[in-house]
């Protein structure tokens, strides 16, 4: 057996301008991208999936040779994994080639966070077409049954149509699905997952109050959001192994606050909700990541992660959104935290 890149292997993400299997080395480059995976421009009518490819398994072949391909030296995420040659189909796919999007929250990393004009530049942008591309993988037998499809956004329940032809070419292998969504529009196809339990449904609320939300939202939707999360959620108790997540996003000196956390909290466990996970403004990361964490924002974890009340349904800390800065000076007031395959869990 040799061993290779787990992401390489086994994963493939469509962007807004690119196919490859990670973002660990070329999603910045345009040049990276056009000579060592497939950069695609919105105004392409056929994409050469085959180049894909063909290029994926060029450097497979470099990492059965015992040489990592050039993209993938001093990677921070490579994950070595056994090949075994007859097993070498995507396990899973990762979908956001769209960037449209019906909110505006003011945290949005495509739209400048929260830029008006940039808004207005993603929802107007133009997209390329994965209906051809998910039929060409279907011709190479590249899927593996059962594979997980996570579908990000933008928001894809504003193109019902592609979403439904993705769900339905999903289904043909057992799929199992990720969907993020700001339940802004509910969605049939989505119900019917939750009532197949097949899905793990996320929406970000980040507020308790109705006056908070529509801050950080920008949108006059909180009344129509909690009543179709209620109806998603009633689809979900068909099927066991269906699952609502809600997330929190802090934003420091905006949401912060005990007493907001805790009617957010209130709500998920009035529906149920399969677990709650917290996660931190990426852009407030990047921009104090020399700086001592403020005092509200470690008392706002603590709670989250401590609080009795809610032991069952807080689990766990979006670690894609934690640095080792932040995480160090938690650890070093003596936070109960375990590190569990890259998420931070209370113990």
């Amino acid at each position: 057996m040799t061993k290779v890149c787990k992401y390489l292997l086994e994963d493939i993400s469509f962007t807004p301008n690119s196919i490859v299997p990670c973002g660990s080395s070329v999603w910045n480059s345009d040049e990276n991208l056009k000579k060592y995976f497939l950069k695609v421009d919105s105004t392409d009518n056929i994409i050469d999936f085959k180049y894909y490819f063909d290029k994926r398994m060029m450097y497979i072949q470099q990492f059965l040779n015992g040489k990592k391909p050039v993209f993938c030296e001093n990677c921070q995420k490579y994950m070595p994994i056994e090949l075994d040659l007859l097993e070498s189909k995507f396990k899973k796919l990762n979908i956001y080639n769209r960037t449209q999007c019906n909110c505006r929250c003011i945290y949005c990393c495509l739209a400048d966070y929260g830029n008006i004009d940039s808004f207005k530049k993603i929802n107007e942008r133009e997209f390329y077409d994965i209906k051809p591309i998910l039929k060409k993988i279907d011709e190479l037998n590249m899927i593996e049954e059962g594979v997980e499809i996570a579908i990000w956004g933008g928001e894809c329940t504003v193109y019902p149509d592609e979403l439904k032809y993705i769900i339905d070419w999903g289904n043909k292998y057992k799929a199992k699905f990720i969907i993020l969504s700001n339940e802004i529009i509910y969605n049939k196809d989505i119900e019917n997952l939750l009532s197949n339990g097949c899905i793990e449904l996320r929406f970000s609320l980040d507020a308790g109050s109705k006056k908070l939300y529509e801050k950080i939202k920008r949108a006059k939707v909180y009344d129509i959001v909690h009543s179709n999360i209620i109806k998603y959620k009633k689809a979900s108790e068909m099927n066991n192994n269906a699952k609502i997540q809600l997330r929190y996003i802090l934003c420091p000196s905006i949401n912060t606050r005990i007493d907001e956390i805790d009617k957010f909290l209130n709500f998920a466990q009035m529906i149920n909700a399969s677990n709650v996970v917290l996660s931190i403004d990426r852009r407030w990361m990047q921009l104090n990541s020399k700086k001592k964490v403020p005092f509200s924002l470690r008392k706002s974890i603590k709670y989250f992660l401590n609080s009795p009340k809610y032991e069952k349904l807080c689990r766990s800390v979006d670690s894609c959104e934690i640095w080792d800065w932040w995480l160090n000076q938690i650890l070093n007031e003596k936070t109960l935290f375990e590190k569990v395959k890259g998420i931070f869990i209370k113990k």
